[in-house]
């Protein structure tokens, strides 16, 4: 009948509606990692560019900080326009979908599902990246900087911010198990003490990475 006809359409677009969304959550999933892979093949590039002498050892600190804020801005900017680019979607969607967003429901809907959804990974490893940036410096600064150089504290922020909740774990994990079986080769052959300046970013980069293959 005409009536069961009406309902098998509206099953349908409702189907579709909702396989578009979980299109748009996994596309916007993919996004992030690619946008924190730029910005780790920024700050890649910014390491070999000091390597290669394009800017002298004075300015390093100052470049990193630059590097950092920027990273902490267009990154969260970023997750600012999926929350939004979530809403447009929801309210151009039609039925159900477009239920979830103004005037059917409140935007502070929107605004946790897509603090929760795209967010709140990232305000994890932020607020982890911030609070280890303090202790390293506090560390570092008491100690007469005999542990990092002064840009690597940024390194290790710029690392663990695009990592995202729980890549940052083992990235840490990781980097301890470097620092170990390096510090003990160097202890063995009395050569000092290893540095772990050129692993932060990398690592990171090949953190992430691997998590995409697997």
């Amino acid at each position: 009948s005409e009536l069961l006809k009406n309902i098998e359409e509206t099953a349908l677009q409702q189907i579709a509606n909702v396989a578009k969304l979980a299109g748009i959550q996994k596309y916007s999933i993919a996004m992030s990692e690619d946008f924190a892979l730029g910005i780790l093949i920024i700050a890649f590039g910014a390491q070999l560019m000091r390597l290669f002498g394009f800017y002298v050892d004075s300015d390093n600190e100052k470049v990193w900080r630059k590097l950092w804020w920027s990273a902490v801005t267009f990154f969260f900017a970023y997750l600012v326009f999926l929350g939004v680019a979530q809403y447009i979607a929801w309210k151009e969607s039609g039925p159900p979908l477009s239920y979830f967003v103004p005037p059917y429901a409140s935007i502070t809907y929107v605004i946790k599902y897509s603090f929760y959804h795209f967010a709140f990974s990232y305000v994890i490893s932020f607020i982890i990246a911030c609070g280890l940036m303090l202790f390293l410096r506090f560390i570092n600064t008491r100690y007469n900087e005999r542990f990092l150089w002064r840009e690597e504290v940024f390194m290790v922020g710029i690392s663990l911010l695009v990592l995202g909740h729980p890549l940052w774990i083992v990235y840490l994990l990781s980097l301890s198990i470097i620092a170990c079986i390096g510090g003990l080769i160097f202890f063995i052959k009395k050569e000092g003490r290893m540095s772990l300046y050129h692993f932060w970013i990398p690592l990171s980069l090949l953190t992430i990475l691997i998590s995409r293959w697997l």
